[in-house]
């Protein structure tokens, strides 16, 4: 990974950033794509736009050591998250951790895999 391109690509999620947020991570994902955002106790993910998933338990600041089992919860809505720590290559950059998510799809599971980098609090 060029230092550049990683330098780009923090440049890139950190514009994404509502204001006033300190995210624990930001991670993208390729296809089908996404963007998640984790605040702590609270989460933004691009797939349901007007919802904020409350975060259980609360993301830390500190890179997961062995993974760490969040879940995104709304109103009818629960989706497991596993952060772990594992290279990741994305958009020609590497970030630290990578993500999978359960999304609930009827009777079914519909998987996401993606990249994560952690922020700074």
């Amino acid at each position: 990974m060029s230092t550049s391109r990683a330098g780009a690509l923090l440049g890139l999620l950190l514009g994404l950033l509502p204001a006033g947020a300190q995210a624990a991570y930001i991670c993208i994902g390729p296809s089908p794509r996404f963007l998640l955002i984790v605040d702590k106790s609270a989460a933004q993910f691009d797939f349901y736009p007007r919802l904020t998933f409350a975060v259980t338990p609360p993301a830390t600041d500190r890179a997961p050591d062995d993974g760490a089992t969040h879940t995104l919860s709304a109103p009818g809505i629960e989706i497991p998250v596993l952060l772990t720590p594992k290279a990741c290559p994305i958009l020609g950059a590497t970030l630290p951790v990578t993500v999978q998510l359960a999304l609930p799809d009827g009777a079914a599971t519909e998987m996401l895999d993606g990249c994560c980098t952690l922020m700074a609090q």
